[in-house]
């Protein structure tokens, strides 16, 4: 049975991430799941510890080290440096959701100082090593890769930009693939359901769950626009006998009353006639009747919010989000609350906020957050804990966190 690691971060991304990693830097690199195991390795184990583990009686495992390092790291919120009990140096990186540890990255053993020859002297006294095996430890330690502290500071950071970026791209992937099936089994659910009518309900065209769905698209429903979709696909595929290039044919006339749909609302006609074309393009290219169909599905909401493609639409928009950010900077803000008090959905919300500001909502938000903790810091007393909270960061360490990423100095030095 594989790790459930795998269900967050896909298998085959992380083996080749992992594998170049350790091709670019020549360090072992291992992936271990929360309990020490391994399960992907890269590069060979170093004799020094597999000779060294186990040395100190009072000392804790290697496994039981790297998982005690992974916590620090969660703690610090990127890369941690430390050395174990064997004297060299390790990185370690967890791979963590919604607060559970499901494995880590673990690069190393290097060194530093160069070898610590009376650490050796001490393991070797500590296990009664005989004479001979302490010289093969001294000659196994000379074999140790060693870095200069400015290197292992970047390999780190380069760690954490790598891991990073997959973690956040398997999260969003995850959400996807979550959406396209529940997307597929109401469609398969509705064709189920007209299957035990009457052969004429479904062996003509479905003009009747056509009009529902642009009336839903004019009404700026988006829930409802995507419910009308299902039914209306449904239909389409039984009525086109599952024939891939008929619904394409279909669905690309779909997309022609759709965009006349949003222009007739008040949009942009350049913006929605540009985004029609290149959806017509992912519908020709697609290669399944399910990819065609999630591509409209997932597309619905440009049409339904249509009506804010106008750039002075879309400014007034962004103002009122960014003047509701700054009134309520220290409570929790997720970006599906400002899209539910702004009145549009979520995806359209989170493009327009990037495209009129050239930032994402959060680094928007978190931008201002650190502004507010910069003044406080500079003209209060109060201790970090309370600026940390008064400026809507969850806890000190993730303020600090934060605040060093968009200043370059930890709060406690700024001030």
């Amino acid at each position: 049975m594989e790790s459930p690691l795998y269900l967050y971060y896909p298998k085959k991304d992380l083996n080749r991430l992992l594998g170049a990693f350790h091709a670019c830097i020549g360090l072992r690199v291992e992936l271990l799941d929360d309990k020490g195991v391994p399960l992907l390795t890269y590069g060979p184990l170093s004799p020094y510890c597999r000779m060294s583990e186990g040395c100190l009686a009072d000392s804790r495992t290697c496994a039981e080290e790297h998982l005690y390092a992974s916590r620090q790291a969660i703690d610090l919120g990127e890369p941690y440096i430390f050395c174990c009990h064997a004297g060299v140096y390790h990185i370690v990186y967890p791979l963590a959701n919604r607060e559970r540890v499901f494995g880590y990255v673990l690069l190393g053993p290097f060194l530093m100082d160069g070898a610590d020859d009376d650490l050796i002297k001490h393991l070797a006294t500590a296990s009664r090593m005989p004479t001979d095996t302490v010289l093969e430890l001294y000659k196994a330690a000379q074999d140790i890769p060693e870095l200069s502290p400015e290197q292992t500071v970047q390999i780190s950071r380069l760690l954490y930009y790598l891991v990073g970026s997959l973690v956040s791209g398997s999260m969003e992937l995850q959400r996807a693939n979550r959406e396209r099936l529940l997307h597929q089994s109401k469609i398969g659910e509705a064709i189920h359901r007209y299957k035990q009518l009457e052969s004429a309900a479904w062996n003509a065209y479905p003009f009747d769950r056509e009009r529902t769905l642009l009336a839903e698209t004019k009404a700026g429903d988006v829930a409802s626009a995507r419910a009308a979709f299902d039914e209306y696909m449904a239909a389409l595929v039984l009525f086109e006998k599952y024939d891939t290039e008929a619904v394409k044919y279909r669905l690309i006339e779909l997309c022609s009353l759709l965009s006349r749909a949003s222009i007739e609302r008040g949009a942009d006609a350049a913006v929605i006639l540009e985004l029609t074309e290149k959806l017509i393009r992912d519908i020709m290219s697609a290669y399944s009747i399910n990819e065609i169909s999630y591509r409209i599905h997932d597309n619905l909401d440009v049409y339904t919010d249509s009506l804010f493609f106008s750039s002075e639409q879309s400014s007034k928009l962004i103002r009122r989000a960014t003047e509701h950010i700054h009134a309520h900077l220290s409570e929790k803000l997720l970006l599906a609350d400002l899209a539910r008090e702004l009145g549009v959905s979520e995806p359209y919300l989170s493009r327009l906020f990037k495209r009129v500001t050239g930032q994402t909502f959060l680094d928007y938000l978190n931008r201002q957050r650190v502004e507010e903790a910069k003044r406080l810091l500079a003209g209060t007393d109060y201790p970090l804990t309370q600026i940390a909270m008064a400026c809507g960061f969850a806890d000190q360490s993730y303020f600090a966190k934060v605040f060093k990423k968009y200043t370059g100095l930890p709060p406690r030095q700024y001030r």
